[in-house]
């Protein structure tokens, strides 16, 4: 905000300044600017838009936003930083401006070149910098970087879109206005020449009365010589008419010539002067057109690249898994023929443990006859025992 309390807006700088180039012309000659712009160097610069700000487009930590602007507003442009910064924070009591070029001097068209913007308050003495600004001349890149980049972003850019489309409106209707009144003071030459040229042949063309002659009945010869003169000084005045009507006519062809020689050089200057104007919006078009043709060039590159690096990527993940596929129906055969070799050892060795507990239960069914027979063997030696026993106590 400005001393005066305005706020920043596009109604009031437009009405407080005038619109017109010819002071950024005389700081930033055009010998000194580049004819076309160059693309960023850096990745990040060539993804910004033109006019337009991303501010996802940067990290957080960086504190910057950036965009570009077209190479035929590059004056406008520089116009309206210079209003919005110059003449409006400049100044203000509460803000501060360091305007200053990169490098000093800038001798030709070539050689990078930026104009920079520091806006600090006056406030905040610890950390006084608001944001820079960085307008590089070659590429048409604006960066703003700092701590209160989203006061640029919110406040200070629509405001300077605004002044930039009015700047170019100005510019245009003004180069109109010069063009027409050339046609129209042209025009009045014209009919200044010929106006002056009947005043001055009608003054030349001075008309004598004839006075009548007074006729007497007493004196035929004199009424005779009367009649005579009144008849030379008729022809005498016709050709002296016909004289002049032709030195007016010769005159005015002259002046008819020399106007129409004027009107149509002030008509081929103008037109000279509207084919470079045209010629340069070509150009200009032209390299806006053939930078957005290499950023789309770049850009199928890009993504022709992206998709040769996908294919190839893709192409490994299939031999991968072929190979993988390959690994594990190898696997799966080998587990199987080891399955079935240890199903069939299994089935075997259970046929032979049921063969051995058949033959042991048989063996067993043997030896439990055996032993029936010896217990009952047994019994009867007990009772014969007994017996014996019995007969002996007796």
């Amino acid at each position: 905000m400005a001393d005066s309390g305005k706020i920043l807006s596009t109604d009031n700088i437009i009405r407080e300044h005038l619109l017109d180039l010819t002071s950024i012309y005389d700081d930033y000659p055009y010998e000194h600017m580049p004819n076309k712009f160059k693309l960023p160097t850096s990745d990040k610069g060539k993804q910004t838009l033109t006019e337009a700000i991303d501010q996802n487009l940067y990290g957080e930590a960086a504190h910057m936003v950036a965009f570009r602007i077209p190479h035929d507003k590059l004056y406008p442009w520089i116009k309206a930083l210079h209003l919005v910064y110059y003449e409006h924070y400049g100044k203000s009591t509460r803000y501060e401006v360091r305007w200053f070029d990169e490098p000093d001097n800038w001798s030709e068209k070539t050689g990078n070149k930026t104009i920079c913007i520091e806006l600090s308050t006056k406030t905040d003495q610890p950390n006084p910098l608001l944001y820079k600004i960085q307008l590089h001349i070659n590429t048409g890149l604006i960066q703003i970087q700092g701590n209160h980049k989203e006061t640029f972003v919110t406040l200070d850019f629509p405001v300077l879109l605004q002044i930039v489309e009015k700047v170019v409106a100005h510019n245009v209707s003004t180069s109109e206005d010069k063009d027409s009144t050339k046609i129209e003071t042209a025009e009045q030459a014209l009919q200044s020449n010929i106006t002056d040229t009947a005043a001055l042949d009608i003054n030349h063309n001075t008309f004598v009365k004839i006075p009548s002659g007074t006729k007497e009945a007493s004196n035929i010869e004199s009424e005779n010589q009367t009649m005579e003169q009144h008849e030379t000084n008729v022809v005498s005045q016709s050709v002296d008419q016909n004289n002049n009507m032709e030195k007016f006519m010769t005159c005015m062809e002259k002046h008819f010539t020399n106007a129409l020689d004027q009107i149509c050089q002030q008509q081929t200057d103008m037109l000279v002067s509207k084919m470079t104007s045209m010629d340069i919006a070509y150009k200009h078009t032209i390299q806006a057109n053939e930078e957005r043709f290499t950023q789309m060039i770049d850009k199928v590159e890009s993504m022709i690249n992206k998709k040769t690096n996908l294919e190839r990527e893709n192409g490994e993940l299939k031999c991968k898994l072929q190979h993988i596929n390959h690994e594990t129906t190898l696997e799966k055969e080998l587990m199987k023929t080891k399955l079935e070799t240890k199903c069939e050892l299994l089935t075997q060795k259970n046929k032979t443990q049921s063969d051995k507990i058949n033959k042991l239960d048989l063996d067993l069914g043997e030896i439990n006859k055996e032993m029936e027979k010896r217990k009952n063997k047994i019994e009867s030696l007990e009772s014969s025992f007994t017996a014996l026993r019995k007969e002996q106590r007796n």
